[in-house]
C-alpha cells in the first residue's frame, strides 16, 4: 500500500479467475486483481497508485475500466500534471508534464485491472 494515494471501498460482484475479480464501487463496476481469495459480496478495499491512473479520449468508450469524472483541481508542476476528480467518487492521478496544453475539464480515466488491488476489509 505504500505510495498509494487512492483507496476506495467496494463489494465482490464476481469472480473472473485465480484473485481477479469483478467489483463494485458507488455506480462503477471495475476488475481488480487480489492479493488473496475473496468471497462473493464481501467489502473489500481497493487502491492504485496516482501515476497509475491513465488519461484517455473521449472516444475510448470500450476501454476496461473506465471512469469520467470532472476535475476540481489541476495542478502543474515541474515534472508532473496533478488532478483530483469528484464524482463518482475521488481520484489522485499524476502523469509527466509532456504535455503544457490547457487541461480538459472532464476526464476520460482508465484504472488499469493490472494496478487496481484490492484487499479485505478489516
Amino acid at each position: 500500500m505504500l505510495g498509494m494515494e487512492n483507496f476506495f471501498s467496494g463489494r465482490i460482484e464476481e469472480k473472473l479467475a485465480d484473485q481477479e475479480y469483478l467489483v463494485r464501487i458507488h455506480s462503477q463496476r471495475l476488475r481488480a486483481t487480489g492479493m488473496s481469495d475473496h468471497a462473493l459480496g464481501e467489502e473489500v478495499i481497493l487502491g492504485i497508485r496516482a501515476e497509475h491512473i491513465m488519461l484517455r479520449d473521449a472516444k475510448d468508450t470500450d476501454v476496461e475500466n473506465l471512469i469520467v469524472s470532472e476535475a476540481v483541481e489541476w495542478q502543474r508542476q515541474p515534472l508532473w500534471q496533478r488532478f483530483v476528480t469528484a464524482a463518482p467518487f475521488s481520484l489522485q492521478g499524476r502523469f509527466l508534464a509532456q504535455d503544457r496544453r490547457d487541461p480538459p475539464r472532464t476526464l476520460y480515466l482508465q484504472l488499469p485491472a493490472e494496478r487496481l488491488r484490492l484487499w479485505k476489509k478489516e
